[in-house]
């Protein structure tokens, strides 16, 4: 999801940029977009990471609770089994 977020904001910040090098007179009103589109691009840069970030925790945390759910099924009716 996050991904053509930050696609579209680089696109956008750098499509300014090149009008506001074309039109001089629009100049400071193009800076003053170019300046969000950037920190929007930013932002978003770093919450794909958050994200990704998360999922794979959350991926090891799901992994490490069905290993622990297996073996605890294999001991339920283990004769050795300490109470």
């Amino acid at each position: 999801m996050t991904n053509p977020i930050v696609t579209c904001g680089v696109i956008v910040a750098n499509s300014v940029a090149v009008a506001s090098a074309m039109f001089t007179e629009v100049a400071p009103f193009l800076e003053y977009i170019q300046n969000g589109a950037s920190v929007a691009a930013l932002m978003a840069i770093f919450l794909w990471r958050e994200v990704k970030r998360a999922e794979r925790y959350e991926q090891l945390y799901n992994e490490e609770h069905r290993k622990r759910m297996e073996a605890e099924q294999k001991c339920k009716d283990c004769p050795y089994r300490q109470q």
